[in-house]
């Protein structure tokens, strides 16, 4: 035992070799040259200087620095080797000395890694806290020595949801086990840009809210219903469709499909806002009727004013004083001939009348502007005061197009779509004048 001595229950070595010349590390980490250069590779790569706390006779830190690191070591003023022989021997440039308990002071902690080395007094996790821009932090320790407190172990932050495990390698020191590993911070959640505004909010409710309840076929009214009511401030249109079981315009299609509008209209949120709320096609609704078209329309919206293209055909003569018409329509001749009835129960007589027979939208929704003006002026008659164009599903109400048909026929024209909307209008108490419609928007 002549070489060793006893102190506060630890042995310790003597030393005895000469100050200016000496040995290979002893009582620190002596790393090699691989595990070295993975060390410098994750500062250097990353640009980072190091603050090392526990750096004992900092060889470490000396081939750190050789390295061409930037490194401070750092260590407690009052040392567990009662010897002294530490003091004689430090091989990096300087070690800069704290107290038990305090931390050593980082300027430019953003571009720096810690290193901690096992050390019974060593706050390191004071150091995390207290530094919290360090993105790097490399643990060399022993888990065998580890207390969890003062003691870090290269695995002491695994666990931590802040740290992110980099790499973990044995490291040659004076303890066996030892091993050191580099955890990097995880990049934190940027703050949250959005917050509770406190603002005063100004709200602008609509003049009206108009629904159209279209058969799954139209096209036609989800472009020219928008264009037309996009001249009336304040007013909004919704579309909702209803369910059909076959493409066919007929008056099976339709009647398997009454139920359905029903459940349409039931579909709007909030049902109280809506004004006013409509059938929007034509044959659909003569061959229901006006009765039942209401009572489906009231199941899903109560509180709003009902109505059909059917119905506001008749009203917009009505409002224009024509009892007699000539009547283009596009349907088979079983819907055809209804549609001159329903007009027959308005008081409405139709003196001419021509129909396409075209049993799908998908035909009818495809029939020229040259095409319906040509039929308009071919069914034209003297006796008649009116020209009708039934079903939405012709394209007959774009800007300009009732204008100039009325121009060229020297009478009024009214087409379903244009009678549906400004029906839908009316009813909702909106009574704007539209010019690009014809006679019945522009003046009634």
């Amino acid at each position: 035992m002549a070489d060793w001595e006893l102190s506060d229950g630890k042995v310790y070595p003597q030393r005895a070799e000469p100050q200016d010349a000496p040995p290979g590390p002893s009582t620190c980490v002596f790393p090699t040259e691989a595990q070295l250069d993975t060390l410098v590779r994750e500062l250097t790569s990353r640009r980072l200087s190091a603050v090392s706390v526990g750096a004992g006779e900092g060889y470490l830190e000396a081939q750190l620095q050789r390295r061409g690191v930037a490194v401070t070591a750092v260590d407690l003023d009052a040392l567990a080797d009662p010897s002294g022989y530490t003091t004689l021997r430090c091989f990096c440039s300087a070690i800069r000395r704290v107290r038990a308990g305090q931390l050593f002071r980082i300027a430019e902690s953003a571009s720096c890694a810690l290193l901690f080395e096992w050390g019974r007094d060593l706050p390191w996790r004071q150091y995390l806290r207290a530094y919290p821009e360090v993105p790097l932090v490399v643990i060399v320790g022993d888990p065998a020595l580890h207390d969890g407190l003062t003691e870090p172990s290269a695995s002491a932050l695994l666990d931590d949801a802040e740290w992110s495990l980099e790499w973990r390698l044995p490291f040659a020191a004076v303890h066996p086990s030892a091993l050191a590993a580099a955890y990097s911070r995880r990049t934190a959640a940027p703050p949250r840009a959005t917050r509770l505004g406190r603002r005063p909010i100004g709200f602008t409710p609509p003049r009206a809210v108009l629904v159209a309840i279209q058969i799954p076929t139209d096209c036609v009214l989800d472009r020219e219903g928008p264009l037309m009511l996009a001249r009336v401030p304040g007013v909004w249109l919704r579309m909702q469709k209803l369910q059909f079981d076959a493409e066919e315009i007929s008056a099976h299609t339709f009647e398997r499909a009454a139920p359905h509008v029903a459940a349409a209209a039931a579909t709007l949120l909030p049902a109280d806002g809506v004004h006013a709320v409509g059938l929007s096609c034509t044959s659909m609704s003569f061959v229901l009727g006006t009765a039942a078209v209401d009572e489906l329309l009231r199941r899903g919206c109560p509180r709003a004013q009902t109505t059909d293209m059917a119905r506001a055909q008749r009203a917009a003569l009505r409002a224009l004083g024509v009892t007699r018409v000539a009547l283009v329509t596009p349907y088979i001749l079983d819907l055809a001939e209804k549609n001159v009835d329903m007009l027959a129960a308005g008081g409405v007589a139709v003196v001419a009348h021509e129909t396409m027979g075209l049993t799908h939208d998908s035909m009818t929704d495809k029939v020229s502007k040259q095409t319906i003006t040509e039929w308009a002026v071919g069914v034209d008659c003297g006796e008649a005061e009116a020209v009708v164009i039934g079903c939405s599903a012709l394209r007959s109400c774009e800007p300009g197009f009732i204008d100039q048909l009325e121009e060229k026929l020297q009478k009024p024209v009214v087409t379903s779509t244009q009678a549906f909307l400004w029906s839908m209008l009316r009813v909702a108490g909106i009574d704007d004048q539209i010019d690009g419609y014809g006679t019945l928007l522009a003046k009634h």
